[in-house]
């Protein structure tokens, strides 16, 4: 059984803050989670091939092949665009925080 600790250390793991009520709630639902696992360790899975994916193995879907641009897409793209000059697209600049930086190095 999950104890009402366990729920909040989760919680506080998750920056989610419960209150009261909610504390009772997820405990049951958690719960209940673990209950089902619990249901599924007893499935015999013996002669299942692991998976990587619920899907089938068969590719579907386009080819990746470049396509001959035309002026009619182009300028279909460029009257869609609320900012456009000649064959460039402007986007609004992306502010970052201060002391925050997206570069692993």
């Amino acid at each position: 059984m999950i104890t009402k600790e366990q729920v909040q250390h989760i919680a506080g793991l998750a920056h989610i803050r419960l209150q009261g009520q909610e504390v009772e709630k997820f405990r049951k639902d958690f719960a209940s989670i673990l209950e089902y696992f619990e249901i599924l360790n007893e499935v015999d899975t013996a002669k299942v091939e692991p998976m990587t994916h619920p899907g089938s193995k068969e590719k579907k879907g386009r080819q990746d092949k470049p396509r001959q641009e035309t002026e009619e897409r182009r300028s279909k793209l460029l009257s869609s665009f609320p900012f456009a000059q000649e064959k460039f697209l402007q986007v609004p600049q992306i502010p970052w925080q201060s002391g925050k930086s997206t570069n692993n190095s």
